[in-house]
């Protein structure tokens, strides 16, 4: 990783350590500078506000994570290391959906999820049943929403649902749902 990455990354990570200490409003830029050691105007070489940071931090847990199975179009793997990163950092995703209005955490997740989706159907070409009834754009919005929803249902009843579960039921809804497509 070359070391403009790694002050993203640092920057970053600070910002997650610190949501696991205090509430995310009264988390300053003077503090996520002060934990990696760098002066204020390096944070905004790479963010414009705080909220920026935290949708890279989701960014990067799950388009990044997923990115290599999306290449190889394995859609299964890719939700799979999408919920084990989750799982990883159940707390700061639980703490993350207390973010609430305009740059909400839940707005964070869904762009990211929404572009896992844009990329897979762009893969695809032409191999998704009923596409030829929707547009891209509606498929990936839609597509992107369930699986948004599911992430903050899982988030929020992590301790009734394990991560396998989850991964199963998204496995049996998908195969169900083209089998259904399939037929009509």
């Amino acid at each position: 990783m070359n070391s403009k990455n790694n002050t993203k990354d640092l920057l970053a990570d600070s910002l997650r350590d610190l949501m696991l200490k205090k509430p995310f409003e009264k988390i300053t830029i003077k503090q996520i500078c002060d934990a990696t050691g760098v002066i204020r105007i390096v944070f905004y070489n790479y963010f414009s506000d705080k909220y920026a940071a935290l949708e890279y931090i989701v960014y990067r847990d799950l388009y990044e994570t997923a990115y290599p199975y999306i290449q190889s179009r394995d859609r299964h793997e890719a939700f799979r290391v999408v919920i084990f990163a989750i799982q990883k950092n159940i707390e700061f995703y639980r703490v993350g959906y207390q973010i609430v209005g305009q740059n909400s955490f839940e707005e964070a997740i869904y762009k990211a999820v929404h572009q896992i989706i844009h990329d897979f159907v762009s893969h695809m070409d032409g191999e998704i049943p009923m596409m030829d009834k929707f547009s891209t754009d509606t498929f990936t919005k839609f597509h992107a929403i369930v699986i948004s929803a599911g992430i903050k249902e899982y988030v929020k009843t992590n301790k009734e649902v394990e991560p396998n579960d989850l991964i199963e039921l998204y496995e049996w809804l998908i195969s169900s749902s083209e089998k259904v497509l399939e037929k009509k």
